[in-house]
């Protein structure tokens, strides 16, 4: 992304982490759960596809992360927060 703009992508990393507070790997993060959060208000997917459509290789792992941010399971959040 930062070569695209012409800067160094430190620089552009530094840029973002004196803005947010942030990473650029955490805010990907947090954009996926987000995504993955509306997958599961609005949709009947399985969750093990929703982790892989949001970049997520290990459901495990996406349990672990949603619960950090969500301060939930993504079955409890999709129980919750379902539109269906």
């Amino acid at each position: 992304m930062g070569q695209t703009f012409g800067f160094n992508p430190n620089y552009l990393s530094t840029l973002l982490k004196k803005g947010t507070g942030k990473s650029f790997k955490e805010l990907l993060q947090i954009q996926r759960l987000n995504q993955a959060a509306l997958f599961l208000s609005n949709s009947d997917l399985p969750i093990p596809e929703i982790a892989e459509e949001v970049g997520y290789s290990s459901v495990t792992f996406f349990y672990k992360k949603f619960r950090e941010l969500y301060h939930d399971t993504p079955y409890s959040y999709r129980e919750k927060n379902s539109i269906l």
